[in-house]
């Protein structure tokens, strides 16, 4: 069921709304979190490692993984059958070499051997040296590229992960408790934070103001941008990259002023060079994105100077693969994590679907290796000469090199070497004539890209279908037959 949208308040209401939030809410989410012994201990430690030098974040961040490595193995039977025999004793500095020696984990692992990746209480007994998995529950990731995987989690690691994620937040200078517009356009999300009458309180004390956008129009943004206009007490959002999309276009298009928030994060997506821009144009003065996931927590969030992807290793320990291998410095590979904190379940080099630069950086200045990430595996594109095709190139080419004020929202599906689909929302029909020509123009355009000549088909849809978890694509790969 899509949500729909929060009712418009009388001006006076959400004044006093907004002064109660400004001043309750920080105040509930801090004692709130004093309750938790997890997310006070994994506070103080995020807080201290940021400052440490390398050497110290490396040390801590080996001695977790191997303790980690040495808890998967002992208690999952996936990994034991997978095991590499010389690698039942090592050491801490041997850790590296035992995870780089490990097959890969894929989401179709998850679906088919998630009963032995789960790690039970009834496998656990007291005093085993590992910390405990209290409060279990299944999580769900999105399902952007299939069915949604199931993975299982527990308490501590609920704690610790929001504790990484507030220090993310405060970091680039949206402080969690404080109010904050929440402009989600998944429904996993929204139906989350509103689920119970626990969550709805979570979600009041952590200061979001919901704007659901799983299915949002003009009329929808208007409203919006009334509600973000009276509310002055509001400086920062976090958005859903796709919904913002739709947002800032809508705002665009329409010539829809908006009272200017002081800063926005982004997440749920890539958020590419064209949309960053629009966002600076129409509605914010600094926007940053945050890397994470349902299934494995955050991963990173873009640095200050946006540099890079900055991670926390000793939360998760990030990989960039080719073939199971890592890439070298500038080279492109496949995102694996290994998630150091949840002891429920055994997650080691889970594939994430995402394609990312390495970049090697001087100690201190980015500890993540990675440079940028450059969307999901399944948005890349393949040339005839089997070269891989960033979706954000086409993005450009698309939206700003080959852009026409009637086209609202696009996306390009390859389904040969040489043949792709273009199907387009508009905003208004120009014409078959202007259509055409438009295809003809772009088809060459897509030509030289590839290097080789391309045949485009042009569909006009009143709406592109989003994935399962409501995600947008600008991009559809194509797999070559083998």
């Amino acid at each position: 069921m899509i949500a729909e949208a929060a009712p418009v308040m009388p001006p006076m209401f959400d004044h006093l709304l907004g002064e109660t939030r400004r001043h309750a809410g920080p105040v509930a989410y801090t004692l709130g979190n004093l309750a938790s012994v997890d997310y006070l201990s994994a506070m103080a430690e995020t807080e201290w490692l940021t400052r440490s030098s390398p050497e110290q974040v490396r040390a801590v961040s080996h001695a977790r993984l191997h303790r980690y490595l040495e808890y998967c193995y002992t208690h999952s039977a996936f990994w034991r059958d997978r095991w590499p025999a010389r690698w039942r004793r090592f050491s801490v500095d041997e850790s590296e070499a035992v995870l780089a020696d490990l097959p890969v984990l894929t989401k179709e692992d998850l679906r088919r051997h998630g009963d032995k990746l789960h790690i039970k209480p009834s496998q656990r007994h007291a005093g085993d040296g590992y910390p405990g998995v209290p409060g279990q529950i299944e999580n769900f990731s999105g399902g952007s590229t299939g069915v949604p995987t199931k993975v299982w989690q527990d308490a501590r690691f609920a704690a610790r992960n929001r504790a990484v994620i507030d220090h993310a937040y405060r970091t680039l200078g949206v402080y969690p408790g404080r109010p904050t517009f929440y402009l989600w356009g998944s429904n996993n999300e929204l139906t989350d934070i509103q689920a119970t009458p626990r969550k709805r309180l979570s979600t009041w004390a952590r200061g979001l103001i919901a704007l659901p956008s799983f299915a949002i129009g003009p009329e929808r943004v208007r409203a919006y941008v009334e509600r973000i206009d009276r509310a002055q007490h509001v400086d920062q959002a976090i958005c859903f990259v796709h919904a913002l999309d739709t947002f800032t276009r809508v705002l665009e298009h329409d010539k829809i002023a908006m009272r200017r928030l002081r800063r926005v994060i982004t997440g749920g997506g890539k958020l590419h060079p064209e949309l960053r821009e629009r966002i600076l144009r129409t509605m914010a003065d600094e926007v940053y994105e945050i890397y994470g996931g349902r299934d494995i927590g955050l991963v990173g969030m873009e640095a200050l100077d946006h540099s890079g992807i900055v991670t926390f290793p000793w939360h998760n320990h990030v990989e960039v693969l080719s073939n199971g291998r890592a890439v070298g410095d500038g080279e492109r590979g496949e995102v694996h994590i290994t998630c150091l904190q949840n002891y429920s379940f055994a997650m080691l080099r889970l594939a994430l679907g995402d394609v990312a630069c390495h970049q090697a950086r001087p100690p201190g200045r980015n500890r993540s290796g990675i440079g940028d990430v450059l969307g999901r595996s399944v948005e890349h594109l393949t040339a005839p000469n089997g070269a891989r095709i960033d979706p954000v190139s086409v993005v450009h080419l698309i939206g700003v090199l080959e852009e026409r004020p009637w086209i609202r929202r696009f996306q390009l599906q390859q389904t040969g070497f040489t043949a792709a689909t273009l199907r387009v929302e508009l905003w208004h029909d120009p014409g078959e004539a202007a259509r055409e020509s438009y295809r003809t123009t772009l088809a060459a355009a897509l030509s030289r890209v590839f290097e080789a000549p391309m045949t485009l088909k042009l569909e006009v849809h009143e709406a592109i279908a989003p994935s399962a978890s409501g995600k947008h694509f600008y991009c559809i790969g194509w797999t070559p037959p083998a």
